[in-house]
C-alpha cells in the first residue's frame, strides 16, 4: 500500500524527510510541512504565498484562479442569488442555512442589537472631520470589545456567537455612522421596525 506522503532529501546533509499529504474535499491536495522548521532548522520560501495554504478551514473555501468562493460548501454565487445577508451569516455561524423561522428569530435578534453603546457613540466625535469612513469604521470596530466586553471567551461557543451576532447587528451602524460623520450631518439611531437587509 502507498503511503500519502513526500519525502524530502537534503542533497547537502544526506537527512531524509517524510511529510503528509493532505487532502481537502475541494482544490489541490496540501503538503503538511507544519515541522519543517523544527525538522529541518530552514524555512520555506514562497514569496506572496502563492504555494502556501495558510490555514485549514469548513467554512470557505476560495480559488481566486478559477473565481471560486464557497461558503459552507454553497458557491457565493448561489447565495448572492437565492439567499440574503442574514440567511449567508447563518449559514457560517451555524453550517447550515436556517429554516423560515430559525430566520425569523435571527432577523428579530439582529435588529434588536443594532443599537450603539452611547459611548461608542462619542468615539466618533472624537475623529476629525476629514477622516475617512474607513479609518473610523475600523476604530469602532476594534473598541467594540471596550464597551462590550462581557463576552470574549471564543473557545466557549455560547460567547463566541454571542460576539458574532453583535458584530452583525452593530456593522451597519457604525459603517452608517462613519459615512455620516465624514458628511458631517447627524447620526441616526437604527429603526428596528425595518427588516436587516
Amino acid at each position: 500500500m502507498t503511503k500519502n506522503t513526500i519525502t524530502l532529501t537534503n542533497n547537502q546533509t544526506g537527512k531524509i524527510y517524510e511529510y503528509n499529504i493532505l487532502e481537502g474535499t475541494r482544490g489541490p491536495a496540501v503538503l503538511d510541512i507544519r515541522h519543517f522548521f523544527s525538522d529541518t532548522g530552514m524555512f520555506t520560501y514562497d514569496p506572496g504565498f502563492t504555494s502556501t495554504a495558510a490555514c485549514s478551514s469548513t467554512i470557505t473555501f476560495i480559488d481566486g484562479k478559477k473565481g471560486e468562493l464557497r461558503y459552507r460548501g454553497i458557491p457565493i454565487e448561489t447565495l448572492a442569488e437565492n439567499h440574503n445577508y442574514l440567511e449567508s451569516c447563518f449559514l457560517l455561524l451555524n453550517a447550515r442555512l436556517p429554516t423560515e423561522g430559525e430566520l425569523d428569530s435571527f432577523d428579530l435578534e439582529i435588529r434588536h442589537r443594532g443599537y450603539l453603546h452611547k459611548g461608542l457613540q462619542k468615539l466618533f466625535d472624537a475623529f476629525p472631520d476629514n477622516a475617512h469612513p474607513m479609518a473610523t469604521l475600523s476604530a469602532a470596530v476594534t473598541a467594540l470589545a471596550s464597551f462590550y466586553n462581557e463576552h470574549l471567551d471564543i473557545e466557549n461557543e455560547n460567547e463566541y456567537l454571542e460576539m458574532a451576532h453583535r458584530i452583525i447587528a452593530k456593522m451597519p451602524t457604525i459603517a452608517a455612522f462613519s459615512y455620516r460623520h465624514s458628511l458631517g450631518i447627524p447620526f441616526i439611531e437604527p429603526n428596528i421596525d425595518l427588516s436587516f437587509t
